[in-house]
């Protein structure tokens, strides 16, 4: 095409295609190129020149051209948690182009892309050109994942172009308690105003170590719960510990069954446990029900004997 008709108040967009005009160059080396673009009626009474200037760049200096920014390059949580990192891939090579993303993790561990604000997983993503696109990669660490420090490669690759961006997560372990007794059972009986004691076994289930357990009590009014030791100090992963629980019921305590709740309080983990505490009669007064009862049927045996007489 050599010209083409405008009408009046329009405009036309054409596309300029432009290539060595010999057949031996392959590869332009290099370098900054200028044209001119002149446009003109058939009259020459309107002229119009615009200059172009192309900029061809090696392959080494378009891959400068690409970049993949995060705010938060390290990421720290639980090992149960999943992460995800907010990656800026930016496209400055001056051609769109689709990026291909790769991330290189430790055994184990998944990985996968998404665009920013999406649920879908991708492997690659168009980007246009001097732009910029989000995308987030979330990384999930497998279900036996000890504490520590993990690192991550994100690679964007286009044809011309790659990026690379280094990456870290910092696993503080998982937490968890497991509380019992040695028998397994919840229940012991006591008497009023009596102590009476039960071994709570806590056992660190999580995978990392609990720096400090606590307890506390909730019981019925007057009564009192003491533990020997009050807590306990470095409770590694998978460690068991004990403590001596002593209940002493309140003295007005009617006979029955009451519950004692203690709550084992770890850094990041809390378990509860009900206990069952039968009062049971004093065994003096045992003894004293015995003897009234022996003293009535001596009572009515005496009262039939001598009515038997008569």
């Amino acid at each position: 095409m050599s010209g083409l008709f405008v009408a009046s108040k329009e405009d036309q967009t054409l596309t300029l295609t432009g290539k060595p005009a010999s057949k031996e160059i392959k590869k332009l080396p290099p370098g900054t190129y200028r044209f001119t673009v002149q446009a003109r009626t058939a009259d020459g009474a309107l002229t119009q020149t615009s200059a172009i200037i192309v900029n061809v760049v090696s392959a080494e200096k378009a891959a400068e051209r690409v970049s993949i920014d995060t705010s938060y390059p390290t990421l720290r949580g639980p090992s149960g948690d999943k992460f995800q990192f907010s990656l800026d891939v930016r496209n400055d090579t001056g051609l769109d182009a689709v990026f291909n993303f790769r991330a290189t993790a430790p055994p184990g561990w998944e990985t996968s892309f998404k665009p920013a604000y999406e649920s879908k997983q991708i492997s690659s993503l168009q980007i246009a050109a001097n732009s910029s696109k989000t995308v987030e990669m979330e990384v999930t660490p497998p279900f036996n994942a000890q504490a520590g420090e993990f690192d991550f490669k994100v690679e964007a690759q286009s044809p011309k172009a790659k990026a690379e961006k280094e990456l870290k997560v910092v696993l503080t372990g998982t937490y968890g308690l497991k509380v019992g007794t040695p028998s397994g059972l919840l229940s012991l009986v006591a008497e009023r105003g009596q102590m009476a004691s039960i071994t709570l076994l806590v056992q660190n289930k999580g995978s990392a170590a609990q720096r400090e357990v606590k307890f506390n009590a909730f019981k019925p009014e007057n009564w009192k719960v003491e533990f020997k030791p009050e807590k306990l100090e470095n409770l590694d992963a998978g460690a068991v510990k004990q403590t001596e629980i002593t209940i002493t019921p309140a003295e007005q305590a009617l006979v029955g069954d009451y519950s004692v709740s203690v709550q084992t309080e770890g850094e990041k983990a809390n378990q509860d446990t009900e206990f069952r505490v039968t009062i049971r009669a004093a065994s003096a007064w045992g003894w004293i029900g015995v003897a009234l009862i022996v003293a009535v049927i001596l009572a009515l045996a005496a009262t039939f004997r001598v009515f038997g007489r008569r």
